[in-house]
C-alpha cells in the first residue's frame, strides 16, 4: 500500500506547490459534478478524476495528516488522486472531521474486504473512490468497502435496500442496509438504529455494525458511537427516570400504545408531524 498523502482545497504557505485551476475551450473555469452510479458509487478511480480539476489545491509533499482545510464529503471537493474522507482529527475514537487522503493504486470495490491505515478513524484505507472502509475490527483494521451517499443531503440516493445514513455532524454519509426496529433482520455483528447522531431522530433506521457501535440497554448511558439496542432509542435525561444525560428508552407503535417501564412516562411521537401513527418513545412529557 502507498503511502497516505493529504491535499488541502485552500492555499497554504508552507504546504506544497499549488496546482491551477483547469481551463475550458472558451477560458472558463470547468466545473464538474461528482460522478454517479445506480448502485451509490462511483464505478472507478479514472471516473472520478474529472470532479478535481476545478479547484485549487495545496498538495502536502510530506504527507502531513493535519495540513490543511477540511473537504467537502458530499462534492468530493480533493485534488486528483485523492477523495474526502471522514477522520477523528483528535486522534480519538469518533468521527468528527474530513481531508483529503490518496487513492489506493489498487483499490477494493464496494463490497470488497479493505484495511484500515492506524485506526478506523484515521480516514485513510485501501477502498476505491466513493466508498469507506466500514465495520473495522480494531485489532485487524480489516472491514468492508461501503458506498459513499450520493446526490445531496436534500436529495440522497443509495442502491435498492439501502439508506443514506448520516451522523457525527455529517461527516459519516454511508449506504446501509435498512431495517425494521422491532423485525430487525441485520447482518451478524450489526444493530438495527435509528439513532443517525447518536439520538432519536426520524431518520431512517438502519444496521450499524458493532464494533466501532455499541448497542446499549434501557436505562443505559447513550450518544455518539454508544448507540441503543434494537427496539430501544436515546433520548434526553428527564425522559428516563434517573438518567443524568442521554439514556436509552424503549421505542413503540402509537398506533399500539407500548406499555412504558417507568409509570411517569408516556409514548411521545419521534415524529411530531404524525400524532397519530408512526413510532413514538417512552419519555416523559415537558
Amino acid at each position: 500500500m502507498s503511502p497516505y498523502r493529504i491535499a488541502s482545497a485552500v492555499l497554504l504557505s508552507g504546504c506544497g506547490p499549488a496546482v491551477g485551476m483547469v481551463e475550458d475551450a472558451t477560458g472558463t473555469a470547468a466545473t464538474t459534478g461528482m460522478p454517479t452510479s445506480t448502485s451509490g458509487a462511483s464505478t472507478s478511480t479514472d471516473a472520478a478524476a474529472d470532479t478535481y480539476d476545478s479547484h485549487w489545491f495545496i498538495m502536502d509533499p510530506d504527507g502531513c495528516h493535519h495540513c490543511g482545510h477540511e473537504c467537502d464529503v458530499w462534492a468530493q471537493d480533493c485534488e486528483r488522486g485523492y477523495r474526502c474522507m471522514p477522520w477523528a482529527n483528535d486522534g480519538g475514537d469518533r468521527w468528527n472531521a474530513t481531508l483529503c487522503t490518496e487513492i489506493d493504486p489498487t483499490p477494493a470495490a464496494v463490497g470488497e474486504p479493505c484495511h484500515a491505515v492506524e485506526s478506523a478513524f484515521s480516514g485513510a484505507d485501501d477502498c476505491m473512490f466513493g466508498s469507506v472502509c466500514w465495520g473495522v475490527d480494531p485489532v485487524t483494521l480489516e472491514g468492508t468497502c461501503v458506498a459513499i451517499c450520493e446526490g445531496s443531503e436534500a436529495d440522497r440516493r443509495c442502491g435498492e435496500g439501502l439508506e443514506c445514513f448520516i451522523g457525527f455532524e455529517g461527516v459519516i454519509t454511508l449506504c446501509l442496509p435498512s431495517c425494521d426496529p422491532f423485525d430487525p433482520l441485520c447482518g451478524e455483528g450489526e444493530v438495527c438504529s435509528g439513532d443517525a447522531n447518536g439520538f432519536v431522530s426520524d431518520e431512517p433506521f438502519v444496521c450499524l455494525p458493532t464494533p466501532p457501535f455499541t448497542p446499549r440497554s434501557y436505562g443505559e448511558p447513550c450518544g455518539g458511537l454508544e448507540i441503543c439496542a434494537a427496539g430501544l432509542a436515546c433520548v434526553r435525561a428527564p425522559n428516563v427516570p434517573g438518567c443524568e444525560d442521554h439514556c436509552c428508552t424503549m421505542l413503540g407503535d402509537l398506533a399500539q400504545g407500548p406499555i412504558c417501564p417507568d409509570p411517569a412516562q408516556t409514548c411521545i411521537p419521534v415524529d411530531d408531524t404524525m400524532p397519530e401513527s408512526g413510532l413514538c418513545y417512552c419519555g416523559v412529557p415537558a
